[in-house]
């Protein structure tokens, strides 16, 4: 009889969703003073019928960016945009009329802003979006 080797999986959190903004994604400051902004995308499949056309399905996802990923949201992504984003699930919670509530959020890592406000932006002097170490943080160490 053979044995299968026991493997040890490596911990990969790594989401990549695409969507279209709701809102235009505001920009606000913890506590300590580190650029955080929250917006939701809605992402749409196809779900195939026995008959007749294709049913769209949509999700919301919550989305959080930190730091200069945050600022740059903030300044070059408007509702309606489509977006690619990719990033960590993470939990969270607020307090609600029910109380404490957790729920599911995307910690934004790299986003793909549309390209014409990018050559706007350029135009303007504002500095191209890149990802620095400082926006690898997540609630507990900006707010900490």
């Amino acid at each position: 009889m053979s044995t299968v080797p026991e493997y040890e999986l490596p911990d990969v959190n790594r989401v990549v969703i695409s969507g279209e903004l709701l809102a235009d994604p505001p920009l606000r400051s913890t506590r300590r003073g580190v650029p955080v902004t929250n917006f939701t995308i809605a992402s749409v499949r196809l779900e195939p019928q026995p008959e007749g056309p294709p049913r769209e399905e949509r999700s919301y996802i919550r989305i959080v960016a930190w730091s200069t990923l945050a600022e740059h949201c903030h300044r070059l992504l408007r509702k309606g945009d489509s977006v690619v984003i990719i990033g960590e699930l993470q939990t969270a919670s607020a307090s609600g009329p029910g109380g404490q509530q957790e729920y599911l959020q995307v910690n934004a890592k790299w986003v793909q802003f549309p390209q014409g406000r990018l050559r706007e932006a350029k135009e303007r002097g504002i500095p191209a979006p890149t990802q620095e170490a400082s926006d690898n943080l997540d609630a507990q160490e900006a707010e900490g």
